[in-house]
């Protein structure tokens, strides 16, 4: 039965819990697909522009930091999931990764901007 049968039938709760795991899976495959490409093609800029002298301890530290922070925040959301719930650990999980992106985002772009800035 579709989630617009199902809300018609009055079955509201059953039809948006549904509607959570399609959206779920949505932006797991959507969101998910760019980290590949985007590790890779960090990893051959970095490959690119590190003295070959120093590159084995560029290159260690690039996966250690790539590897804790895909880590750390998985493991602190499972352990914060069974004392507060999922769903609460997925709203405030959320709303974090959403409060980092936007810092990181103001961050670059004032980056950006000092570098652009002709000096006067």
């Amino acid at each position: 039965m579709s989630v617009m049968a199902r809300a018609a039938a009055g079955d509201h709760r059953a039809a948006f819990a549904r509607y959570q795991q399609q959206m779920s899976g949505f932006v797991q495959q959507n969101l998910g697909a760019g980290l590949g490409p985007a590790f890779n093609s960090s990893l051959r800029h970095l490959a690119a522009v590190i003295p070959a002298a120093e590159r084995g301890q560029v290159m260690s530290a690039y996966y250690l930091t790539g590897y804790l922070s895909l880590a750390i925040p998985a493991v602190l959301a499972g352990l914060a999931a069974t004392r507060f719930g999922l769903t609460q650990t997925y709203v405030v999980f959320g709303a974090v990764v959403a409060i980092t992106c936007g810092a990181a985002g103001w961050l670059g772009s004032r980056l950006a901007a000092e570098r652009h800035r002709p000096d006067t």
